[in-house]
Order: structure tokens, then C-alpha cells, then sequence
């Protein structure tokens, strides 16, 4: 009876987790409402798990069984956790505390959370195919709206999808090189159509949305995955991207050929004001949440000038303001999170091979994502900030972590 409860809390958890893939781009309250019945679920799964592991007379600490899920027992978790330990003291000794205190429980418990979710549900390998086909319909639904409001209302860049603005680009740059590599390389016919529709309806959306530095992630993380699963076909995707370049339209030419003109950058003042502050405190730096904060201060202000408000109130780095808010302790400790994740993603053989198969492509597919989306990261403040597609990056990152459970494995 109990084990019924438990694989039907799981299902409902699921489902809670299908709505945030499919539309979160369009409102911070969902997110936000999915997070709190997941702890609801959760809190039930906990219970009934303690129940059904104190019958069986396996386990009756409620503590063990609660942590014997959420988070990997290896050092990649261990590393997580110490992030988490490093975040909380850059908030006792912030320059802001109560701020900083508020960032902590507002942004990185909720991202540690659902992380944990993530991770949870994608041990079962029928969950994780489930969760990368919802989440690639969501981004074929966003794109189609992206390419409609382009179609009805031309622009040099679209930044709405059926006339809601919304995070475009980051929700592009995650979508795009999982549903590339699920087309190529899953053998499941439903998954390989959905990568099919997703990569058809993401990368007109990409192109639109003008984003220099998603122009340049994207092409990377899949000729990277492509190159190391297929060295033919990761041939045959840069013809295609040359060619593709060449036929582009001339206002999209000229904007390419700016993305390495310093120049050119409309954010470079703000980098300097990251900067700026990580020389004052270089350490443990300024503290979580800080850099919002400290950006008016008139020892930091950016040199042009930017009134208080919400458009400018990052640094458009993720790593220059984690660098300005947590040092170089809490920037390490961050970094070797993904050190340990890639290191082990690479390393293992098995997903490399020149294959078909469903679990390898899930795991190329969002090794690649997670990949692209880091790398978009050096322009943009994104993950440790932002409610709509933070949340969605770090819950496909517990999804990719759970994967590292079965080093080996390379069957569906």
C-alpha cells in the first residue's frame, strides 16, 4: 500500500515538474507555485518513504532516508554542498547582511531545491526521456511564438513570444543543442521527432532573437558533442552553419561582425564596476547579492552612469559578479561544482561511441545544454540570479547529475 502511495506522489511530482518546463518562460508566480507543491510532495515522499523503509525494518532514520535521494553521494555532491556552506558565510560576512540573507533564501535555497528535484526524479530513466520531450515541446511552443511576432512585427531583434516578453535567448541557448544532439542520436523515434520539431522551430527564434554571444555558444557545444560522437556528421553541421552564415540577412551580418568589437559592447562599464569591487574585496568578496547594491555606490559606479532600477541592476557576467559578491573562495568553490561533472562526463568512454541510443543522446543532449548555457553565462548574469530559466537550468542539471549514478550504463 505504501509503495502505491509513493510511485503515485512520484507521478503527481512529475506532472508538477512537466507544468515548470513547459511554462515557465511565461510566469515567475508558476515557477514559484510548482516549487512550493513540490515541497508539499516531497514532504509526503519523505514521510511515506520513512514509513515503508521502517515496516521493512531497512532504515528508521528519518534523516538517512530523506538524504539518501536528493543529492549524489560522491564528490560531486560533496561540492555542492560545500558551495552552499561558502554561499552562507558570504552572507554572514556580507557588507549587506540582511540583504545578502534575503538573496540566499530567495535564489540558492530554491536552486539547491530544485536541483534535488531534478536529480530525484531523472533516477528512473522513463522520467528523465519524459522530462527532455516536455521540456523541448515547451521550447517549440516558445519558439513558434518568437517566430509569429517576428512575422507579424518585423525587428533587427525579437525578444516576445506571442507578445509576452520573455527571457528568449536563455531559454534558446538551453533548448537548442539538446534538441540538435536528441535528433542525431537517440534511436526512439518520438524522442528523434521531438529534437526534430525543437531544433526546426528553435533556431529561426535564435537568429531573430540576435543574440551575438548565443550566436557563438550554440554552434560551439554542438560541433563539440558532434566532434567527439561523429567527426562526419560534425563536418556536415559546419557546412551547413557557413552556408546558413552566408545567406543571412545583411542586418544580421553586420550585428555577427561586432562580437568581438570591444567596442561595440553596450556593458563593459558594468563589468569594470564587477571588477572594481573584487579588487576591494577579493577574498570572500562584498556578498551574496551585493553587486545590485553596490553598483551606485560612488567608489564603485560605472564611470557613464546608470540610474537605480531593474534594467541594469547586474553585472551581464555571471562570473564577474559572482567574483565581485562571493571572492575567490566562493568563485573555486562554484567552478569545481561543473569541474567535477564534465570531468566525469568526458572521461567516460561509453557515451562517446559512435551509437544510437536513447540514454547516451539524453546525456550528450544536455551535457551540451548545460555546456552552451555556461559558456553564454561570461555575457550574461544568468543561473545565480532570475527566477523563470535559473530554475529551469538547475532542475535539467540535477537531471544530468543523476546520470552520473550509472557511469557505465549506456542502455535504455
Amino acid at each position: 500500500m505504501v509503495y502505491k502511495i509513493i510511485q503515485f506522489l512520484k507521478l503527481i511530482l512529475l506532472l508538477d515538474f512537466s507544468i515548470l518546463l513547459a511554462l515557465a518562460p511565461y510566469s515567475k508566480m508558476l515557477v514559484k507555485i510548482v516549487l512550493c507543491v513540490a515541497l508539499f510532495l516531497g514532504t509526503l515522499l519523505v514521510i511515506a518513504g520513512f514509513l515503508e523503509n521502517y515496516q521493512g525494518k531497512k532504515e528508521k532514520n528519518l534523516l538517512k532516508v530523506f538524504f539518501a535521494d536528493p543529492l549524489p553521494q560522491n564528490s560531486f555532491g560533496k561540492a555542492i554542498l560545500f558551495f552552499l556552506f561558502v554561499s552562507l558565510c558570504s552572507v554572514i560576512i556580507s557588507t549587506n547582511f540582511l540583504h545578502s540573507q534575503r538573496i540566499f533564501f530567495e535564489r540558492y535555497i530554491p536552486y539547491l531545491l530544485f536541483f534535488m528535484f531534478g536529480y530525484f526524479l531523472a533516477k528512473s530513466k522513463r522520467n528523465a526521456a519524459i522530462i527532455v520531450i516536455v521540456f523541448m515541446a515547451g521550447v517549440s511552443v516558445l519558439g513558434l511564438g518568437a517566430i509569429m511576432d517576428h512575422l507579424r512585427a518585423p525587428a533587427e531583434r525579437i525578444l516576445s513570444s506571442f507578445g509576452r516578453q520573455v527571457n528568449l535567448s536563455n531559454f534558446l541557448v538551453l533548448a537548442a543543442p539538446l534538441s540538435c544532439v536528441i535528433f542525431l542520436f537517440a534511436k526512439n523515434r518520438v524522442l528523434r521527432f521531438s529534437g526534430f520539431i525543437t531544433a526546426l522551430l528553435t533556431f529561426p527564434s535564435l537568429i531573430w532573437n540576435g543574440s551575438r554571444a548565443a550566436w557563438l555558444v550554440v554552434p560551439i557545444a554542438i560541433l563539440l558533442s558532434c566532434f567527439l560522437k561523429n567527426k562526419k556528421i560534425s563536418l556536415v553541421i559546419l557546412a551547413v552553419l557557413f552556408i546558413g552564415a552566408y545567406f543571412l540577412a545583411p542586418v544580421y551580418k553586420k550585428r555577427a561582425m561586432t562580437t568581438f568589437d570591444v567596442s561595440s559592447w553596450s556593458r563593459t562599464e558594468l563589468y569594470g564596476t564587477a571588477v572594481r569591487i573584487f579588487k576591494a574585496y577579493p577574498f570572500f568578496g562584498a556578498g551574496l547579492g551585493v553587486y545590485e547594491k553596490l553598483m551606485y555606490d560612488e567608489r564603485f559606479k560605472p564611470v557613464d552612469g546608470y540610474s537605480p532600477g531593474p534594467k541594469h541592476l547586474h553585472a551581464h557576467s555571471t562570473y564577474l559578479e559572482l567574483l565581485s559578491e562571493m571572492g575567490v573562495i566562493g568563485f573555486a568553490a562554484f567552478l569545481w561544482i561543473f569541474f567535477l561533472f564534465f570531468r566525469k562526463i568526458f572521461l567516460n568512454k561509453s557515451l562517446w561511441k559512435n551509437e544510437q541510443n536513447d540514454t547516451t543522446a539524453i546525456i550528450v543532449g544536455l551535457n551540451s545544454s548545460i555546456m552552451a548555457l555556461l559558456i553564454f553565462a561570461f555575457a550574461s548574469t544568468i543561473i545565480i540570479v532570475g527566477v523563470e530559466d535559473s530554475a529551469v537550468f538547475w532542475f535539467l542539471f540535477g537531471v544530468a547529475a543523476s546520470f552520473q549514478s550509472f557511469p557505465e550504463s549506456a542502455q535504455s
